[in-house]
């Protein structure tokens, strides 16, 4: 068997399991404004914090913002569709 590159300074490992990425959707809420959001990320924490310092998107203009809630999916597109119900 021949390894190949996968990504820069990453070889493929046949013996390595794979992880299984779980999909949140999540309930900000604007602490100034009372406003709220609804996303879909892998990763809640990481996204409140880009929520509340970066700028130029919709969010930035109500920060800071907090979550109010989430909701694991298996994937992303449960999510979406979690996202559509709500």
């Amino acid at each position: 068997m021949v390894e190949r590159p996968v990504a820069e300074g990453h070889r493929f490992n046949p013996d390595h399991r794979l992880q299984i990425l779980k999909w949140y959707l999540y309930l900000l809420r604007s602490i100034p404004t009372g406003k709220h959001y609804i996303g879909i990320s892998a990763d809640v924490a990481k996204r409140l914090t880009e929520h509340n310092t970066k700028s130029g998107r919709w969010t930035s203009a109500y920060k800071p913002w907090e979550v109010l809630g989430t909701e694991e999916y298996p994937d992303r597109s449960g999510g979406l569709h979690g996202a559509n119900d709500f």
